[in-house]
């Protein structure tokens, strides 16, 4: 599951993305979230045309939908995430 500023405000606000970070409201978020895993489900090629139905009946939420794709296609030729953190546990009670 992702939430507004996590993930999705990491990859809006990465420097693959120049713009400010978005900040989607999180009304807009649970509308938006059931759409995204079931585009996310689909294959590249099948996209296109469940956003193109989804414009029909619900234009903002379909512009909306895709731009978070088009952060998360930013993110991943950009390499966000491909390599593991470097982070010292050294020290940390766990």
């Amino acid at each position: 599951m992702l939430f507004p500023g996590g993930v999705v405000g990491a990859i809006l606000s990465h420097p693959s993305n120049p713009g400010p970070m978005t900040v989607i409201d999180p009304d807009r978020w649970r509308a938006l979230e059931p759409l995204l895993d079931e585009v996310l489900d689909l294959t590249l090629e099948e996209r296109g045309s469940w956003i193109q139905e989804l414009s029909a009946r619900s234009p903002g939420l379909a512009a909306d939908l895709s731009a978070l794709l088009a952060g998360e296609d930013a993110a991943d030729q950009s390499g966000f995430l491909s390599a593991p953190l470097d982070v010292s546990l050294a020290g940390l009670l766990l």
